[in-house]
């Protein structure tokens, strides 16, 4: 039931399932170590990741360049958030779930009530295009705005770290 709940709104709202995951199955059992479910946690979301990620790709809906942007400096930070896990005691860890859970939630309707979608131009417009694949991707975003590669890389950087410290994915 987790992993329904999870895929299901995980892939349908862009969260890492381990938003959702985590505080399920805390919920249904805290005798679980933190560790372990944020370990747990991380192997379930890689499926969905999989799963979900090959359908946006499949109707062009992945802006390559941003995407290996953030996976890789994701990549190169996660292993630092996950090694921090064995410096924190689970009571700890859990806290600084707890903060994020509730740090990050509001920023979802907040976002919504900010923008209006009449004033946004079409995704299609905004994307770079990736015909000739993702390194040449970045190149124009290099020429085009330096800021927003800086940008996609401090967002890869900041999930990495929770992703390997709190097991929430992206």
């Amino acid at each position: 039931a987790v992993g329904l709940v999870a895929g299901m709104f995980g892939s349908m709202i862009g969260v890492g399932g381990g938003v959702l995951m985590n505080p399920m199955i805390l919920s249904m059992c805290n005798t679980i170590p933190q560790r372990v479910l944020t370990g747990t946690s991380l192997g379930a979301v890689v499926s969905t990741a999989l799963a979900s990620g090959s359908v946006f790709m499949f109707h062009e809906r992945v802006d390559m360049g941003s995407a290996a942007l953030i996976a890789g400096s994701a990549m190169l930070t996660a292993p630092i958030g996950a090694r921090l896990t064995s410096r924190l005691d689970c009571r700890q860890l859990r806290k600084i779930l707890a903060y994020f859970l509730f740090g990050a939630a509001p920023l979802v309707p907040l976002r919504a009530l900010l923008s209006t979608d009449e004033a946004a131009p079409d995704a299609k417009e905004l994307a770079i295009d990736d015909s000739k694949g993702p390194l040449s991707s970045i190149r124009d975003m290099l020429k085009e705005s330096p800021l927003l590669v800086f940008q996609m890389l401090a967002i890869g950087s900041t999930a990495g770290l929770f992703s390997g410290l709190l097991g929430i994915g992206g």
